[in-house]
């Protein structure tokens, strides 16, 4: 099977989104942390890839409910 991260499956896909992950997280922990937070808000994570952000929304943000939503 060809890799493909616009649909990334099996192992290869894991190991896809996880260099997403790292390779995001600079821009992550800079977008993040312009954002007022307040308890109970509902976010939309569009094109969430590896999901490190919303497992980061969801500590920013306590008790919201955070949807992800992406291609793949």
């Amino acid at each position: 099977m060809k890799e493909n991260p616009a649909m990334p499956v099996g192992e290869v896909g894991a190991k896809m989104l996880e260099r997403m992950n790292v390779s995001h997280a600079p821009l992550r922990a800079f977008g993040l942390h312009t954002i007022t937070y307040q308890p109970h808000m509902t976010i939309l994570d569009v094109g969430c890839g590896g999901g490190a952000t919303i497992k980061d929304l969801l500590k920013l943000s306590e008790e919201s409910i955070i949807y992800g939503l992406d291609y793949a």
